[in-house]
């Protein structure tokens, strides 16, 4: 007769359901493990939610029409970066039309060294702040349009760029962002030892047309190594416009005065043929203080030329990390009363926090200079 086994309570009891849940958990995590380590890096979990974050994640900030966005005082966050560098990317953004009251759009930046990086467009000077690999060369690239205005311009003036190569890698990076069909305009300039040059992009679908092709005037070949002399016309009225980067007075060499003296000349010409519109942009290196006697500009703004942001804001913006209002956008008197068509209605600065300055370890990626811009209407649409 056999004595049925009584169960010890002490002893510990694992069910066949427990233990078959056991060993598949076991086996559930060897294979997690290893999947991980042979997958690619891109089909990762976090990288698959940064994927999905990146596609539906909020839309990046963009400068509304042109004011600026927030300038950082104190070196910039990790996330402060990110956002920035979102702001830049040289891709397509929601951005408005073409206007279709009539209104012109016109900026003007100095790009600080946007040469390429193989040293193909190098002058005498191979200076230190240029792009030093092709992948730093194409992030600048985007950045420095990523700091124009948010509406797509007419008519984007460039200094410090290397040549054809960059004017065209520009150009690229403007159609990428604006969606719209631009032209880059270059003519080859004489500074050989900087190998510095000017140069300017068109977007050749807001119905206006050049007359005749960009070009060095010969007034101003004598005494500017960097200029593009461009005419712009729709429905009968001309825009005339000379991208400029003006020497720096420094040493006692004062060349600077005679550039000015051989640009007030120019506009002479125009006024003198009835052609008023007329604009002089870019980085005019201004070695006295803003809207001093001093100042080498004077003899243009007291021959009917204004600054488009001062007649706007009344203060002299800094366009230069450095605190200094050495961009400018110049207008003809015409250009600020309407009397030919078009008339100043707006112009500001869009500053940025990645300049030296601010010690921004991504400073050589984007530019010293401020992006200035200004906009036109139509005569009618024109505020008294």
């Amino acid at each position: 007769m056999s004595r049925r086994r009584t169960p010890n309570p002490n002893t510990p009891h694992v069910s066949f359901a427990a233990g078959l849940s056991l060993v598949v958990f076991v086996f559930a995590s060897l294979f997690a493990a290893t999947a991980w380590a042979v997958l690619p890096p891109h089909l990762q979990p976090i990288s698959l939610a940064r994927e999905i974050l990146a596609v539906w994640g909020p839309a990046p900030a963009v400068d509304k029409s042109s004011p600026a966005p927030p300038r950082a005082t104190a070196k910039p966050t990790e996330r402060q970066r990110d956002k920035d560098h979102e702001f830049t990317a040289p891709r397509a953004i929601p951005v408005a039309d073409a206007p279709t009251d009539g209104s012109v759009r016109i900026a003007t930046l100095n790009c600080m060294w946007f040469f390429a990086a193989d040293g193909s467009e190098d002058g005498e000077l191979r200076d230190s702040d240029r792009p030093r690999t092709r992948e730093m060369y194409e992030r600048k690239s985007g950045h420095l349009i990523g700091m124009l205005p948010r509406d797509p311009p007419l008519f984007i003036g460039l200094q410090e760029v290397g040549g054809k190569i960059s004017v065209e890698t520009l150009t690229q990076s403007a159609t990428k962002r604006y969606g719209r069909a631009y032209q880059g305009l270059f003519v080859q300039g004489k500074d050989t030892y900087t190998g510095q040059d000017v140069a300017a992009l068109f977007d050749t679908t807001q119905g206006w047309k050049l007359v005749g092709q960009p070009a060095r005037h010969a007034d101003l070949e004598r005494t500017l190594a960097k200029h593009l002399v461009v005419t712009l016309e729709k429905n009968g009225v001309r825009l005339h416009i000379c991208v400029v980067h003006l020497r720096v007075p420094k040493n006692g060499d004062n060349r600077q005065a005679d550039q000015v003296e051989a640009l007030l000349r120019w506009t002479a010409h125009h006024n003198s043929r009835g052609d008023n519109n007329v604009v002089i942009m870019g980085d005019m290196n201004e070695g006295g203080r803003a809207n001093s006697d001093d100042q080498n500009l004077q003899p243009l703004l007291r021959n009917g030329m204004h600054d488009s942001v001062f007649d706007i804001t009344n203060r002299h913006i800094p366009t230069h990390g450095g605190h200094r209002a050495l961009d400018r956008i110049l207008i003809s008197g015409a250009l600020r009363n309407g009397s030919d068509g078009l008339a100043l209605t707006d112009a500001g600065v869009i500053p940025h926090a990645y300049t030296r300055r601010n010690n921004s370890v991504d400073w050589m990626e984007y530019s010293d200079h401020f992006a200035v811009w200004a906009i036109f209407a139509p005569k009618s649409n024109s505020r008294p």
